[in-house]
């Protein structure tokens, strides 16, 4: 798992390259500690996931 650089409130450029979102209590977590990954359907289709999308 790796954040995005995307990821302020109004940046759906984040979850559109995205291939899943994690889980976080609203508190946050320390790291190492495991979250709930949930997967997105549309990440193996994704044409940027090669490293074009900038």
């Amino acid at each position: 798992v790796a954040p995005l650089r995307y990821n302020g409130p109004a940046m759906l450029r984040g979850i559109a390259a995205a291939d899943g979102l994690a889980v976080v209590p609203a508190g946050g977590v320390r790291s190492g500690t495991e979250v709930e990954i949930l997967d997105l359907p549309w990440a193996p289709a994704t044409p940027w996931t090669e490293g074009c999308f900038t």
